[in-house]
């Protein structure tokens, strides 16, 4: 109909920058790995290790997902969660004080 399909179908877009963000993500030399996953349409935190087995909502401040920035809640705390896209070096996730880099 002569228009762009993401900006008619705005859930595309949402769809699109969703997909870029899913995948595993690690600190320096791997001593700590997270997973991005989407399920049921929503992103979700997983870290699964010896000590640690959990998989915590993904809760955007922004519902189009435009800024990239959203919160878990931890123990009831509000902890900030950040993605920063750099085209020259990939995508890193920004966990409290914690950068862990897209390796897949």
């Amino acid at each position: 109909m002569g228009m762009e399909p993401v900006k008619a179908l705005p859930a595309l877009g949402i769809r699109e920058r969703m997909e870029k963000l899913t995948g595993t993500y690690q600190v320096y030399k791997g001593l700590a790995i997270v997973k991005v996953i989407n399920n049921a349409g929503l992103l979700h935190l997983e870290q699964k290790n010896h000590f640690t087995d959990i998989v915590v909502p993904l809760i955007p401040e922004d519902d189009t997902y435009g800024s990239l920035r959203f919160y878990i809640l931890t123990d009831g705390v509000r902890q900030p969660v950040e993605f920063i896209v750099d085209p020259s070096v990939g995508i890193d996730l920004y966990i409290e004080r914690y950068r862990y880099h897209k390796t897949s």
